[in-house]
């Protein structure tokens, strides 16, 4: 009789075992996503970083084109946006650098923005 006492005090016990563990998981399974999803948001974020580059140094080499081959004829600064609404685009602009002229052109892609500066 003794025995059965000291079971029927424990019968709970696993169920609560069972509870802590699943309750331990769950915890780290959320923090493991969570980790995962900022991981491939940063990764996503490369992506639009290198096409907005790729946009600023399309500009320049159109602005310098412009320059060379116009002879500065067209209005500062140069705007064009490819793509889908304005999801890809570029704005170029001289600004004065010592002697020198400088070209920034700004290229963005979605919300990502990259920079160039050329001096000639």
């Amino acid at each position: 009789m003794l025995k059965n006492n000291k079971f029927k005090k424990q019968a709970g016990v696993s169920l609560y075992i069972a509870l802590i563990i699943t309750t331990i998981m769950l915890t780290m399974v959320f923090g493991l996503t969570a980790i995962m999803y900022s991981q491939i948001r940063i990764i996503r974020g490369l992506g639009q970083s290198v096409t907005a580059f790729y946009a600023a140094d399309t500009g320049i080499e159109r602005a310098l084109y412009n320059i060379r081959r116009l002879k500065e004829s067209e209005t500062w600064p140069i705007l064009e946006d490819f793509g889908t609404g304005s999801d890809y685009g570029y704005t170029v602009s001289k600004i004065p650098c010592g002697t020198k002229t400088c070209l920034r052109s700004i290229g963005t892609y979605k919300e990502t923005k990259r920079a160039i500066e050329a001096s000639y």
